[in-house]
């Protein structure tokens, strides 16, 4: 098991266990500061994967002019 698989389960495990971070810690022998440090490093990945740019295709219905003309006044 990977480390990010581990602290995946762990992170996991603990929003399931509806104790606080500091009791599931103690509970876990887990450090309660790295606990917090791994769920903000994982919630800062998602929502970089959320902000990636997503390009679409766009088709005109009429050809576009080359350049448009105005009346002179």
């Amino acid at each position: 098991m990977t480390e990010r698989e581990l602290w995946t389960k762990r992170i996991e495990d603990y929003r399931a266990s509806d104790l606080t971070a500091v009791k599931w810690c103690e509970e876990n022998n887990v450090p309660v500061h790295k606990l917090r440090y791994k769920i903000t490093q994982f919630n800062k990945e998602k929502k970089q994967t959320l902000k990636e740019t997503q390009w679409a295709s766009v088709i005109p219905e009429k050809p576009v002019a080359e350049k448009e003309t105005y009346p002179s006044l």
